[in-house]
């Protein structure tokens, strides 16, 4: 016997390509003494579980968890049990030890498709232009901005527009901006997961740029 609490559960944990693990999910959890490897049941995650990386680059492994809950906190697998034995009423606030929280939990952009691995979401900002050059594009601008969209706008375009965004600015000849908006529609958007909208806007003046020599022609850009 010893007084020593536990808590113990199957969750499903994603894992970047570095092996970082960036959150782990806990249908369900058990107070008391863990069972042997030999007892333990079944995670039932089926299709949720893959180890081939998604769209994200991101694993969801199955990881049985056993967490020492008057000891410091191990790992993110044992941090993310004790907020889930919170969230799910199983403890009382104040009463774990959270000691080494902040320590084994990793840096993390949380979006609609599950948490991206910071370096990884950066990344991602390069599909877009990756996928623009090959149809005309020279180069582009990322600027990370924060919209003020109201309710109303959000339910005419029948898209959840998210506050923080990422806006890839790209000058380009008007003859060319149908194939670089078709090319970051159906090449990064759907390679990476990712939703967002392309549009163009048209450029009437522009100081200090020669559009022709730069477009190969002249004419207006967009």
């Amino acid at each position: 016997m010893t007084d020593q609490r536990t808590a113990w559960g199957w969750g499903l944990a994603s894992v970047d390509a570095a092996g970082n693990t960036l959150d782990v999910w806990y249908p369900e959890l058990k107070l008391g003494e863990a069972p042997e490897e030999v007892a333990r049941p079944n995670h039932n995650f089926r299709n949720l579980a893959h180890e081939g990386a998604d769209a994200r680059g991101v694993r969801r492994i199955p990881v049985f968890t056993v967490s020492k809950l008057d000891e410091p906190i191990e790992d993110a697998a044992d941090a993310y049990l004790r907020l889930h034995l919170l969230s799910m009423r199983l403890a009382k606030p104040n009463t774990l030890n959270l000691d080494g929280i902040f320590a084994a939990l990793n840096n993390v952009v949380w979006t609609n498709y599950g948490p991206f691995a910071v370096e990884d979401f950066a990344l991602r900002k390069l599909d877009v232009m990756a996928a623009a050059k090959p149809a005309g594009a020279r180069g582009g601008t990322v600027a990370r901005a924060r919209g003020l969209s109201s309710e109303e706008a959000e339910k005419f375009l029948h898209i959840t527009i998210q506050p923080e965004k990422d806006v890839v600015l790209i000058l380009t000849a008007a003859a060319q901006k149908q194939s670089i908006m078709k090319a970051i529609c159906n090449e990064a958007f759907a390679r990476t997961g990712e939703r967002g909208i392309a549009f163009s806007v048209p450029v009437s003046d522009v100081t200090g740029l020669d559009l022709a020599r730069l477009a190969g022609q002249a004419g207006q850009a967009e």
